[in-house]
C-alpha cells in the first residue's frame, strides 16, 4: 500500500493520499457437487511522498486490481477436484519522472482430494505461477519468471488424533528445485481440551520487485528457507469461554529485509515467540482477548529485525446472529526498531476498527467496515534519504458493500 511522507503531512495537507475501490464477487453453490465463485477488487488513486524530495506535482498514480475464480466438483461421493486461477495487477505511474512500475503475477492451482475412509484423506495437486515486472528503469525493462510446485498431503481424524503430512516440491526457474514438508499432529485427552505440536520448512524466492525495484531493489538476493516448530493447548473452560495458547521457534536462512535503502539477506534469523487468548460469549455476545509476543534476532549481531513489534494486543467485542451484528476491535501495537543497528524506534500506536452487517432478507445482505476509525496517524517507515524523514499511514479507510443469493 502507497504511504505518505510525514514531512509532506506536515506542510501541505493536500499533498497526501487519495485511494478509491471496489470488490464485486459472483458464485454458485449446489451441495455435495458444486461450489464455484468469481470475484474482482480495485482500487485507484494518488499519492505524494514529500514536499522536498518529490514536488507537489510529482505525483504517484496507482492502480491495484485483484481477480480471483475457483471451483470445487464432486466427481464422485468421496471424490473431489478443485481449480482456483488469480491475477494480480499493481501499476504505479510516476509522470514528472517518466517513470512507470507495473507488477502481474497469474497463478492457477489443480488438486485432487479423495476421502478413501471415513477417517482419511489425500490430496495431490500442483500449482502453477507467473510474475512479470516491467519498468523504464531496470536493464531490458521487462522481468518474468515462472515457478511450478507439486504437492502431496495426507491428513487422518479420529476423536482422539487428527494429523496432517505433507511435503512440496517447488521448481523455481531462477533458483532451482527445492523440496519442503510439513508434519502436525493434535491429540484430544479430554472433549473440551487438546494439545498439539507443529514442524515444517518453507522456501521464499524473492519477489520481481525485492529484485529489480528502484527504491531498494537487490538482483543478489537469495531465498529464504525456514524451519518451524510449534507446540500449543485448546482448552474450553466452560460452554462460554474458551482459551488457547501456542509457543514456537523459527529459524531463517537469507532472511530478506531492508536496511538503509536497500534490500538485503540476512543470513542466520530466529523468531522465538507465543500467543494467548481467551474468548467468552452468552447468546449473542461475544468478547475476545488475543495477545502475540514474537523476539527476533539477527545471529550475527544479536539485534532484532527491524519493524519486527515484540508485542500485539487485540481485543474484540460485539453481537452478531443470524439477522445483524456490530463489532469493534482494539489493536495495540509495541514499538520497534527501524534501523539493523537498532538505534531509532518506531513509535507504538493503537487503531480501532469496526465492522457491521445486516440480513435484510434470506437473499440480501449489507456489510460496512471501517478500519482506523479514529483516523490515527503513525509511522511506518523511516527515509533516509535526503534526509531523515518518515512515511506515515494512510489513516482512515472504509468500505460497504451488499450481498444479494439467489
Amino acid at each position: 500500500m502507497a504511504r505518505v511522507s510525514l514531512k509532506a503531512k506536515l506542510k501541505n495537507e493536500k499533498a497526501s493520499y487519495d485511494q478509491k475501490g471496489y470488490h464485486a464477487k459472483v458464485g454458485f453453490y449446489q451441495e455435495n457437487t458444486i461450489d464455484a465463485s468469481a470475484s474482482i477488487s480495485e482500487n485507484k488513486g494518488t499519492n505524494i511522498f514529500s514536499n522536498d524530495y518529490i514536488t507537489n506535482t510529482a505525483q504517484r498514480i496507482f492502480e491495484n486490481r485483484v481477480i480471483n475464480a475457483k471451483v470445487s466438483y464432486n466427481i464422485l461421493p468421496d471424490l473431489i477436484v478443485n481449480a482456483r486461477y488469480s491475477n494480480a495487477q499493481d501499476k504505479q505511474n510516476v509522470p514528472a519522472y517518466g517513470s512507470h512500475y507495473d507488477t502481474e503475477n497469474n497463478e492457477g492451482d489443480l488438486n485432487l482430494k479423495w476421502k478413501f475412509s471415513p477417517n482419511q484423506n489425500v490430496l495431490i495437486g500442483a500449482t502453477y505461477t507467473d510474475a512479470n515486472y516491467k519498468t523504464n528503469t531496470i536493464l531490458k525493462g521487462d522481468q518474468s519468471v515462472d515457478s511450478t510446485g507439486y504437492y502431496l498431503q495426507h491428513q487422518f481424524k479420529n476423536e482422539q488424533f487428527d494429523t496432517q503430512v505433507g511435503v512440496r516440491l517447488e521448481d523455481n526457474e531462477r533458483f532451482g528445485d527445492h523440496t519442503v514438508g510439513q508434519a502436525a499432529i493434535r491429540y484430544h485427552f479430554i472433549p473440551n481440551a487438546s494439545v498439539y505440536a507443529n514442524i515444517g520448512s518453507a522456501f521464499r524466492a524473492p519477489t520481481l520487485n525485492e529484485l529489480y525495484s528502484q527504491w531498494g531493489g537487490n538482483e543478489n538476493l537469495a531465498p529464504e528457507e525456514s524451519t518451524s516448530y510449534e507446540i500449543g493447548s485448546d482448552y474450553d473452560i466452560t460452554p462460554n469461554i474458551s482459551t488457547n495458547l501456542s509457543i514456537y521457534h523459527t529459524k531463517i536462512k537469507n532472511l530478506i529485509t531492508n536496511n538503509a535503502g536497500t534490500n538485503k539477506n540476512i543470513a542466520k534469523a530466529n523468531f522465538t515467540g507465543g500467543e494467548a487468548g481467551i474468548k467468552w460469549h452468552q447468546d449473542d455476545l461475544f468478547l475476545s482477548t488475543q495477545y502475540a509476543y514474537v523476539k527476533t534476532e539477527n545471529e550475527a549481531t544479536e539485534l532484532e529485525i527491524a519493524y519486527r513489534p515484540r508485542q500485539t494486543l487485540t481485543v474484540s467485542t460485539g453481537l452478531e446472529n443470524a439477522t445483524y451484528g456490530i463489532s469493534a476491535s482494539v489493536i495495540a501495537r509495541a514499538k520497534s526498531y527501524a534501523d539493523t543497528a537498532n538505534t531509532t524506534r518506531v513509535p507504538g500506536y493503537a487503531t480501532v476498527d469496526l465492522n457491521a452487517y445486516w440480513n435484510i432478507n434470506p437473499n440480501v445482505k449489507v456489510f460496512t467496515n471501517i478500519q482506523n476509525v479514529g483516523d490515527v496517524e503513525y509511522r511506518e517507515v523511516l527515509n533516509t534519504y535526503p534526509s531523515n524523514d518518515w512515511y506515515i499511514n494512510t489513516g482512515r479507510q472504509a468500505s460497504a458493500g451488499v450481498t444479494f443469493r439467489y
